[in-house]
Parts: C-alpha cells; sequence; structure tokens
C-alpha cells in the first residue's frame, strides 16, 4: 500500500515508536497521560470491592453448595445462580462513583492536550486561528460534557458486563463445589485482573484528545485534513485505508479514534489548489 508523501521526515518519540507525518504535540504526552489516569481509575475500582474473603464467606451462607461441594454441569442451573450472584454483586460492590471521578478526570485532560495539539497543528501549517481563546472556551463546553457523558456511558456499559463475567465465573466455580478459601481467591483474582478496564481508558483517553481537536478545528473554521496513522507495522488496514483518503473535507474522514488502542489523529491541512475556485487545472500544470 503506498502512503501519501507528506514532504516530512518521520520521528520516533521517546519510547520507540515511530510517529508519522507532521508534529502532532500530543504524541509527546498521550502515553504517560494514559499511564497516570490508568493507575489512578483502577485503583478506584479495586477500592470499591468489599474484602474477598468476606465475600466468599457470605456467598458460602448464600449458596450453600460451596460447603456441601455439590455439582451440577446443568446450564440451566449456571445461568439462574449466575443471576442471582449477579444481583447480589450489586448491593456488595461499592459505589462507582469514585472510578467514575477518576475517568472523568482523564477524559478533562485528555481533552486540554489535545486542544493545545490543535491549536499548534493549525498553526504549524500556517493557518490563522481567531483572536483569543475566550470564545474556544465557550464553544468547547458543550463538546466538553458529551465527552464526559460519553465516557461514563461506557464506563457503566463496561462495569455492567465485567460484573456479568465475574458473576458467571463465581457461578460455576460455586457449582463445582469450590472452599470459600479457593472462591476468596477466585475473587480477589477477578477483581485485580482490570486489563479490560486499562483497555477502556486508554481508549476513551485517546478519544478525548481527537474530540478537543475536531472541536478546535470547527471553532477555527478548518475544512481539509487528513487520517494520519502511526505509520508502522502495527498500524491496521482500516487506518491504513483512512490515511490513504488523503487530504479531503474533514467530515468526509471517518470518526477517529477508529477502533479501541487506536494511535491515529485527524490532522488539519490546507485546500487542495483544486478545490480553491478560481484555480483551473491548466494553472496547476503549468506550475
Amino acid at each position: 500500500m503506498v502512503r501519501r508523501d507528506l514532504g516530512v521526515s518521520f520521528t520516533r518519540s521517546s519510547d520507540g515508536q515511530p510517529r508519522g507525518g507532521r508534529e502532532w504535540t500530543a504524541w509527546q504526552h498521550d502515553r504517560a497521560l494514559a499511564v497516570q489516569h490508568t493507575g489512578a481509575v483502577t485503583a478506584r475500582w479495586v477500592e470499591q470491592w468489599p474484602d474477598p474473603e468476606a465475600l466468599a464467606a457470605e456467598a458460602a451462607r448464600l449458596w450453600p453448595s460451596i460447603a456441601e461441594k455439590a455439582a451440577s454441569d446443568d446450564r440451566a442451573e449456571r445461568t439462574a445462580l449466575a443471576a442471582a450472584i449477579l444481583a447480589w454483586l450489586w448491593g456488595r460492590v461499592r459505589s462507582a462513583d469514585a472510578t467514575l471521578d477518576a475517568l472523568t478526570k482523564a477524559v478533562r485532560a485528555a481533552r486540554a492536550l489535545g486542544r493545545d495539539a490543535a491549536l499548534h497543528a493549525i498553526t504549524s501549517i500556517g493557518l490563522t486561528i481567531p483572536a483569543g481563546t475566550q470564545a474556544l472556551d465557550a464553544f468547547e463546553a458543550a463538546d466538553a460534557a458529551t465527552s464526559t457523558a460519553n465516557a461514563a456511558g461506557t464506563l457503566n456499559t463496561s462495569i455492567r458486563a465485567r460484573l456479568a463475567r465475574i458473576a458467571a465465573v463465581l457461578a460455576a466455580a460455586i457449582l463445582k463445589g469450590v472452599t470459600v478459601t479457593a472462591l476468596a481467591a477466585l475473587i480477589a483474582a477477578l477483581v485485580r485482573d482490570v486489563a479490560w478496564l486499562t483497555l477502556l481508558i486508554v481508549t476513551e483517553i485517546w478519544k478525548a484528545i481527537n474530540a478537543a481537536a475536531a472541536t478546535v478545528y470547527a471553532w477555527a473554521a478548518v475544512g481539509w485534513g487528513h487520517w494520519q496513522t502511526a505509520d508502522d507495522d502495527r498500524v491496521c488496514a482500516v487506518c491504513s485505508g483512512n490515511e490513504d483518503l488523503g487530504v479531503v473535507t474533514l467530515d468526509a474522514l471517518p470518526d477517529c479514534p477508529g477502533h479501541p488502542r487506536c494511535r491515529c489523529v485527524i490532522l488539519p491541512d490546507r485546500a487542495p489548489a483544486s478545490a480553491i475556485p478560481g484555480v483551473q487545472l491548466a494553472d496547476l500544470a503549468a506550475a
């Protein structure tokens, strides 16, 4: 697949990963931002849970099959027990507000990073931005609220799915007749497994960076841009195809990021000469 020549050299970030195209200053800070806020959000999630041993002991009282070591392979029984455990977990796990608050802080920090990077990207290609940023603050307020609300919705949906997964695993363990000690160890391991949440945080941070950039482009009346990948062997076929669209109107580009852990960004461009009124093909050929 042939990539567009942007007329600039590719550089490498501090972590050694190739960074393609023109400078996008958010690439200098996105990884550190993700690490910082991933730690904060996942810590809040783990803190919401009661002590695993206390949970296991309570489960043993509610479902004596743990102590009795009753065995069952019946799918209907597992499903019914999983539903009961899910309802029980909702009542035992403390409010997700602390996790949501930590994620909201991450989204706000990401939007600030995306805003600054977009302003720099606009001026770096010689385009002008409106004087002052007070108007941008007002312009951005509604979009920032939308980013926060979207992240909250994604988190709530993911927590529900995660609790359902934990309930299913616990139901299977209970019906196999595991000991209370083994159940406590299983609960602890499930709570500490935050890979799902880490993926969510990284993705929401990059969504917020790109959403803030889009807000800045709209405020500054930037009409053209291109999809920029990291230009390495980890770039997926979908994102490579988006990059190959070249310089087009911003509304012609797909939503960015394109998938979880997507590293792509929309960069602003000047309008192609062919799109400028009064410029003829003959003029281009003679240039």
